[in-house]
């Protein structure tokens, strides 16, 4: 018989106080222009729109290569729930703020999503 450590409402209990924000998560939609250019936008995936979560800040920083700069890690987002599917080529959007998807760590109990995420400029 398995026992789990945390009991079932829980997250539900914790959802008003902990969770106080709301994410949606998107993925790319490529597309052509009239002129045959590759178009991307972003929309909504169908029923990850509007999960409570929480985000904190973490380290930030820029990191240097001879050829490019890029931003390291600059949040991490907690999602109330276990999202399968979640990837690196999604981005998740945070009271209108958006963010690149870096790692996507799920909670072993899966009753939570963790995100390393960082700042779209």
């Amino acid at each position: 018989m398995v026992s789990r450590l945390v009991h079932p409402k829980l997250l539900e209990t914790l959802t008003r106080d902990f969770f106080p924000q709301s994410c949606s998560i998107q993925q790319a939609v490529k597309t052509q222009s009239t002129s045959g250019q590759e178009v991307k936008t972003w929309a909504d995936v169908p029923g990850w729109t509007a999960i409570p979560c929480r985000m904190s800040a973490s380290g930030g920083g820029e990191r240097r290569m001879p050829s490019e700069t890029y931003a390291e890690i600059t949040n991490r987002i907690v999602l109330a729930g276990a999202f399968n599917g979640l990837n690196s080529e999604m981005r998740a959007v945070v009271n209108g703020t958006s963010y690149d998807i870096i790692l996507v760590e799920p909670a072993s109990e899966g009753i939570t999503t963790r995100l390393s995420v960082r700042l779209v400029k």
